[in-house]
């Protein structure tokens, strides 16, 4: 796994958390329109990676501003996600949810 700091991904130019993600971590591409890992995949089924934001999952990027991002972590595989986590696992975490987790500490 590897994570990414938002201050890096801001840092970038772009206000496009995908076009950031994508700079950053070269082991994501973006193939129609889904985010996958550049792994074997299976013409016949999504190779899409799953991603949460906060703990819940999210469908497109483009509802998270880039300014709202705390870290960014991509898992290769994981079970821990159960099915939808074969394929990776991109977890965002946002500033506030940052800051709170932090607070209890």
């Amino acid at each position: 796994s590897s994570g990414i700091a938002g201050d890096k991904l801001r840092s970038l130019g772009t206000s496009s958390l995908l076009r950031a993600l994508l700079i950053c971590c070269p082991s994501l591409r973006y193939v129609n329109s889904e985010l996958c890992l550049r792994t074997q995949n299976s013409i016949n089924s999504s190779s899409a990676v799953l991603i949460l934001c906060d703990g819940v999952e999210v469908s497109n990027l483009d509802f998270i501003s880039i300014y709202d991002v705390g870290s960014v972590e991509v898992i290769k595989s994981s079970n821990m996600y159960g099915f939808r986590g074969v394929h990776g696992v991109v977890l965002i975490k946002t500033i506030t949810a940052e800051e709170s987790i932090n607070r209890q500490r």
